[in-house]
Formats: C-alpha cells, sequence, structure tokens
C-alpha cells in the first residue's frame, strides 16, 4: 500500500508493474500467513523482510528519482516527503538489520514513522496556506473585476440614457 500511496504522488517515478508486482506478493504473503500452520508462516518471515529491504532500496531509488527529476514547481514538497520516506524507510530496515542480530542498535521505526506523519502534515501545512494564499488573490481579482462590470454598466446605462433622451429630443423638434 505504501508503493500504491508513492506512486499516486509520484507517477512518473515509481513503475506501474512493479506496483502491480508488490500487490501480488503482498496478498500472496497474508493468504500463506492465513492458511498455513504458524509454524511455517514464521519461518517465512526472514524471507519478507529481505524482500521488505529490497522494497526499501527501491522506495530510496525511486525517492532519488523524484528529487532529480520532479518538477520545479513540486520540488519543495517533494523534498519533505522524501525526507519523512527516508526516514521511514531507514528506520524500518535498521529494525529489521536489528532483529536479525546484523547490527546492534535500538527500535526506531516509531521515530521513523513519526518523523515521516509530521513530513506529510508539513506539506498539506504549506499547500494548505498556499492555497488560502491563491483563494485570497482570486477574490481580490474577482472584486476588482466586479467593479469594473459595475462602472462598465453604469456607462451603458448612462450611454442608453443619454441616447434615448437626444432620440426623443430629435423628434420633438421635427
Amino acid at each position: 500500500l505504501f508503493i500504491m500511496y508513492l506512486r499516486a504522488l509520484f507517477p512518473a517515478q515509481f513503475s506501474a508493474w512493479v506496483n502491480h508486482a508488490l500487490i501480488v506478493v503482498a496478498l500472496a504473503t497474508c493468504g500463506w500467513t492465513l492458511l498455513v500452520p504458524m509454524r511455517l508462516a514464521a519461518a517465512a518471515v526472514t524471507s519478507y523482510e529481505q524482500l521488505t529491504l529490497c522494497l526499501a532500496l527501491y522506495v530510496v531509488w525511486g525517492m532519488g528519482r523524484v528529487l532529480l527529476y520532479g518538477q520545479a514547481r513540486d520540488l519543495q514538497t517533494a523534498r519533505f516527503i522524501a525526507m519523512g520516506t527516508l526516514l521511514l524507510v531507514l528506520s524500518a530496515a535498521n529494525d529489521i538489520l536489528n532483529n536479525n542480530v546484523v547490527i546492534k542498535t535500538f527500535i526506531s521505526e516509531h521515530y521513523g514513522m513519526f518523523a515521516f506523519i509530521f513530513c506529510q502534515a508539513f506539506v498539506l501545512a504549506v499547500n494548505n496556506a498556499r492555497a488560502r494564499v491563491r483563494a485570497e488573490r482570486l477574490a481580490e481579482e474577482l472584486d476588482q473585476k466586479n467593479a469594473t462590470l459595475s462602472r462598465l454598466d453604469q456607462m451603458k446605462d448612462e450611454f442608453l440614457a443619454n441616447t434615448s433622451h437626444e432620440l426623443r429630443t430629435d423628434r420633438k423638434s421635427t
């Protein structure tokens, strides 16, 4: 699901076929876990963790592409999303390596999740502020255009009144 989220944000940098393949693998893993005895499911955890580490590398690669090839107008947003995503992925990789006694550190995924959510909230706040500024600017433009239209309408009314008066005055004199 996380890759689906990233692909929705950055479709040019995350492959559709990889997205579909990961959905199939996730469904197969869920089915395996639910249908087989617990000892067999537990034996598959290491394989699933290895797949997760490969997925982490793919996410790092994709976020690098976002930062290198992303559109200039979205670059600030992309940087914050990339920072939160990378912190989450690195903390998940740290926890997997720590649980398998490859490295000796501390459990950090909750910190990574906090950083990810914080970065997402920051992006939402910035986008909300931009939208408000744009809405205010558009409202000012609309007020100016309405004032211009009101002046033009008043000028039209004056012109029609003057023209009507002139036409009536010319008829009376003849």
